[in-house]
């Protein structure tokens, strides 16, 4: 089945890697998706975690849209660290975009508890309401890491799909028609087709090698900054 679903990679040991990603080189970094992933993604999976794939999909493009539009730069606007540059007057702007389409008191509701048990969060500034702690709150953060630690189970295959959807959509990544990206849209169907595990894959493999790049050390400092403060909230287990 491996050799099937991942034709078009190469393998390195252990793993697979992609046709695009090889190509990157020596810029290609292994990452660790708990460490280092998970919490650049955690707020599409928050969002996913509220309103299903599918509309959160929407509500997670829906920002990196307008943060684009606010910013004027083609960014990937999927890690939570791309966030963290925003001047006042690009987030007021992101506030004024997503008020009209009708989706800012949804989005900010979705990144309510991490808002709230993380105060240096770069998307706070769409909770314009005072924060209020309620214990299901914090169950939420706990569920979606719970159900997110394994970077291939289904609810953390659709976060990342989400986060190559926003590369896709705001212009960062290209593929051409022999890339098993190119069947992009068939990822609705996991895990219950071979070619949607096939994408999958590539996802996964995409997202590690993305994160991976050079994109600046503010992502580490999230990372740790997520980790720590979660020791501060509540005990490991």
């Amino acid at each position: 089945m491996n050799k099937q679903v991942l034709s078009d990679h190469r393998k390195v040991g252990r793993k697979y890697i992609p046709p695009f990603i090889d190509k990157l080189g020596s810029r290609f970094k292994e990452t660790s998706w708990v460490k280092l992933s998970l919490p650049e993604l955690i707020w599409i999976a928050l969002i996913n975690y509220r309103y299903g794939h599918k509309y959160g999909a929407d509500l997670s493009l829906s920002l990196a849209k307008a943060t684009k539009e606010a910013s004027g730069k083609i960014e990937w606007y999927a890690p939570i660290s791309s966030f963290s540059s925003l001047t006042k007057a690009q987030k007021d702007k992101i506030l004024e975009i997503l008020q009209k389409e009708g989706k800012l008191s949804r989005i900010a509701s979705g990144l309510f508890s991490l808002n709230y048990y993380y105060p240096k969060s770069p998307l706070n500034f769409l909770e314009r309401t005072q924060l209020q702690e309620s214990e299901a709150h914090l169950s939420e953060i706990k569920n979606v890491l719970t159900s997110h630690y394994d970077k291939m189970s289904i609810e953390a295959t659709f976060t990342q799909a989400n986060a190559i959807y926003i590369c896709f959509v705001l212009g960062k990544l290209q593929v051409t028609s022999k890339s098993s990206l190119a069947n992009f849209p068939e990822i609705e169907n996991y895990p219950n087709t071979d070619e949607s595990k096939k994408i999958a894959a590539s996802i996964r493999a995409s997202i590690n090698g993305f994160i991976g790049l050079d994109i600046g050390s503010k992502i580490t400092n999230w990372s740790d900054y997520f980790w720590n403060r979660g020791l501060e909230i509540d005990n490991c287990k």
